[in-house]
């Protein structure tokens, strides 16, 4: 990797993401909380070794989290990440030591609480939620790279399905009146973008989460639209699971092969 000096770097960074505020502007604190409005409070502070303040700020809404950097004399703002000159990334390490970690647990018991659909068979080994939708090319990509381990009894796995759009939240309220779910979700998730199979269809016994009688389809839907939001997923897939050392998970997206034999690897109900 390439690697400049440490007043290079950082100057590069300067450039690219400080903000410039008039002399008038008060300490770095009363800029901070100034420029995170509407929505943003700050939630940590911290020094840095580079002479600029660490300000770990949430917004209230969507409850995402960010660091921000202030001038000690509150002149200059700088919103992104920063390098030192051996290329080391400083904001992922301050991350760790000072964004406050999600809960996990409440992501797996959450999950278990959402409308899904289980693919896969009752006594399988292992456990996992996705978030899914109808449509996404992504969702496909992992539907399919898991036929092997679903068939052999290796995994199961409980699709929680939201739509995009009206027609994808259709397609996911009609799978929970179909008589063969199982069926519905290999339709939907086992075609190519030419429209070819790229799998043969293994009959399962799906089961289906306890939902109230009363509920509509279309809420079920939106209750998992609720789950997803409510955690901050940005998309599709979106998978959760627990280890078997008893620790939770949660991957953004469909797993690469290796990452994916991992995660099968710990897995676990």
């Amino acid at each position: 990797m390439h690697r400049m000096s440490a007043i290079g770097a950082l100057s590069l960074a300067l450039l690219a993401v400080i903000t410039p505020v008039t002399a008038t502007a008060g300490p770095a604190d009363d800029l901070v909380e100034k420029m995170a409005q509407p929505g943003g409070k700050v939630i940590r502070t911290f020094d840095t070794d580079v002479g600029l303040k660490g300000f770990v700020v949430e917004h209230q809404m969507t409850k995402k989290t960010a660091i921000i950097y202030v001038a000690p004399d509150g002149k200059y703002l700088l919103s992104g990440l920063l390098f030192d000159g051996e290329g080391n990334n400083l904001t992922t390490a301050q991350y760790e030591s000072y964004v406050p970690k999600p809960d996990q647990n409440a992501l797996l018991k959450d999950a278990e609480r959402t409308a899904w659909i289980e693919d896969g068979r009752p006594d399988a080994k292992a456990v996992i939620y996705a978030l899914g939708e109808p449509h996404c090319g992504y969702c496909k990509l992992f539907y399919q790279q898991t036929r092997a381990a679903v068939t052999k009894g290796d995994l199961a796995i409980r699709w929680i399905m939201i739509g995009f759009d009206f027609e994808g939240k259709q397609a996911a309220a009609n799978m929970f009146t179909a008589a063969d779910p199982a069926r519905v979700l290999y339709e939907t998730f086992a075609k190519s973008q030419s429209g070819k199979l790229t799998s043969a269809f293994v009959p399962m016994s799906v089961a289906m989460s306890p939902r109230p009688a009363s509920e509509a389809p279309a809420q079920a839907v939106a209750r998992n639209e609720g789950y997803a939001a409510a955690h901050n997923m940005g998309g599709t897939p979106y998978i959760v699971y627990k280890t078997a050392g008893g620790s939770v998970e949660g991957v953004p997206g469909a797993p690469p092969p290796q990452q994916l034999a991992e995660i099968l690897k710990v897995a676990s109900r």
